[in-house]
């Protein structure tokens, strides 16, 4: 009888961390069944299902006809399952001790999806349980814990399956709910007729331009922003929670991973203007295409109104020319356009440029890292510029502008930290190890933890032996924190595969001097970051 007690128990633990482990999962890919399947492509993917404890509970499950006829098998398998079991459990207290438990924000969506399925798990483990005779347990007959731990082993495998069909059966419900919220959304803006709309999207950019812009126009505008939220359900609880009849400008960010998303949310919000940051391979993977990319990002730019204002990234020109736009203007940072920059200078720790609007021209100086920001910049200052304010004004407001979270904001200490782990793009990779050569060969090692860009789809090969190639011209160590793409990336003796954080800490540790140089690409290393701060 203690033995069932005890395989009960620990089946509930592992349950319960194994439930939320896949509703983190869900979570991430934001629910969406496209990302999910892009996500289970990668080695990294499948090895939450193909991983140690999965192919052993499938294993001990396949071997039931042993236990028919093996009575020392039946004694075997007892202590296999238990020790399967509790090595489980001994992992996750491991992992939460590290800080790298996976679980999700317990929001209302992800309480009811953990709270269904493992209610569901207890109600078929309870149906069989109560079927099975107990007492011939105790009469040493191990034929009822057999079982019951066959129970459990079946249910641990089902239970991934479990996760998906009721996020499948979700949908419908999700789906109502959602459109109710953006009807309300689409009720609510319609009674601000005079408030501006600013749609921004692109490939890259996109949080850092909003977030600039955001700064700039609160200068003299009462400005209302979207603040991780670039879907429409997203920008339509904004609206509904924080939209107010004094705000005069309304940012937001559009984010897509198929055509029609940013349709979706300009038909809620209706932007005056609108920007396009950029256009590379970033989610190419579930896009299908370049061309499909570029279609879904002009759903902005195609839908602003006669008396509305387009601002696009010079390199896209030859897409832009069937636009019917009556007030468009381009930016670039590598050539002469309506708006640009040059004399650009960049230092450790700001930026110092010129900007030629027309005309005009006006001297600029920012407190962020990285060229890439001067482009960002100028989507801005014409944005800003057409509402109103001079350059000089402008040029004083981006004084006031400050480093996002976890994009290219550098910790000084014995060696340099660099954290750019809020997301990874191609340019947004390549711009931060051109930043690393302000370091010089005087001033310390460059170092880069990498795990690669996901969702590339069949540029994947092309872009990581791409950035490869200027890791190797760039640092001297480059550490690829995840195996999915590292056979495209690793081109020399300069790279090391490591994906244990623990491992790649310790070689940090012994291997930094005073003056080196640390960035931190995308995320999965950010418990090492922290630790190197200390």
């Amino acid at each position: 009888m203690f033995l069932i007690y005890l395989i009960i128990f620990l089946w509930l633990i592992r349950t319960a961390r194994a439930v939320l482990f896949w509703v983190w999962l869900w979570q991430l890919k934001e629910y969406r069944f496209d990302r999910m399947n892009a996500h289970l492509a990668l080695k990294s993917g499948r090895q939450a299902i193909l991983n140690i404890f999965n192919l052993t509970h499938w294993i001990l499950f396949a071997s039931f006809p042993l236990l028919i006829i093996s009575e020392s098998w039946r004694n075997i398998f007892v202590w296999l399952v238990l020790t399967v079991f509790a090595l489980e459990i001994l992992k996750g207290i491991f992992e939460a001790k590290k800080r790298i438990f996976k679980r999700p924000r317990f929001t209302k969506k992800a309480l009811l999806i953990s709270g269904a399925v493992f209610i569901f798990e207890i109600i078929i483990f309870l149906f069989y349980f109560i079927q099975i005779p107990l007492e011939k347990t105790l009469a040493g007959n191990i034929n009822a814990l057999t079982v019951i731990m066959l129970l459990t082993l079946a249910l641990s495998i089902l239970l991934p399956f479990f996760i998906f069909f009721t996020v499948v059966l979700l949908k419908p419900m999700t789906k109502f709910a959602k459109a109710r919220v953006i009807q309300k959304a689409k009720n609510k803006i319609a009674k601000y007729p005079n408030l501006i709309v600013i749609g921004i999207t692109g490939s890259y950019g996109k949080t850092s331009a909003k977030e600039f812009l955001a700064t700039i126009l609160s200068q003299k505008f009462n400005t209302l922003r979207t603040v991780k939220a670039n879907t429409d359900i997203g920008v339509a609880k904004v609206i509904l929670n924080e939209l107010k009849p004094e705000h005069q400008i309304f940012i937001v960010e559009m984010g897509a991973y198929k055509r029609g998303e940013i349709k979706a949310i300009r038909d809620i919000v209706k932007p005056k203007i609108g920007i396009l940051t950029g256009i590379n391979e970033q989610h190419l993977a579930l896009f299908g295409s370049l061309e499909n990319t570029v279609k879904a990002k002009f759903e902005l730019i195609e839908a602003l109104p006669e008396d509305g204002l387009a601002i696009i990234n010079s390199k896209l020109k030859v897409e832009s020319e069937k636009l019917k736009v009556k007030s468009l203007k381009f930016f670039s940072i590598d050539e002469k356009s309506d708006i640009y920059a040059s004399d650009i200078k960049v230092e450790k720790d700001k930026i110092r440029f010129k900007v030629i609007s027309g005309e005009a021209s006006e001297n600029f100086e920012i407190n962020l890292i990285g060229k890439q920001n001067v482009s960002n910049i100028l989507a801005c200052v014409t944005v800003a510029e057409h509402l109103g304010m001079s350059l000089k004004e402008i040029s004083q407001a981006v004084k006031k502008i400050r480093p996002i979270a976890k994009t290219m904001s550098v910790f000084s200490g014995k060696v340099y930290l660099i954290d750019d782990t809020y997301n990874a793009n191609p340019a947004g990779v390549l711009a931060a190890l051109e930043y690393l050569k302000n370091f010089g060969d005087n001033s310390g090692r460059k170092i880069i933890l990498f795990p690669g860009i996901i969702e590339l789809g069949p540029a994947t090969k092309k872009v990581h032996q791409s950035l490869g190639k200027k890791m190797a011209e760039v640092c001297d160590l480059i550490i690829i924190t995840k195996k999915d793409f590292a056979e495209y990336i690793i081109n020399g003796k300069k790279f090391l595969l490591q994906e244990n954080p623990e491992k790649v800490y310790q070689i940090l540790k012994n291997y930094l001097k005073s003056g080196d140089v640390v960035l931190f690409e995308s995320r999965g290393m950010e418990s090492i970051l922290e630790r190197l701060k200390k």
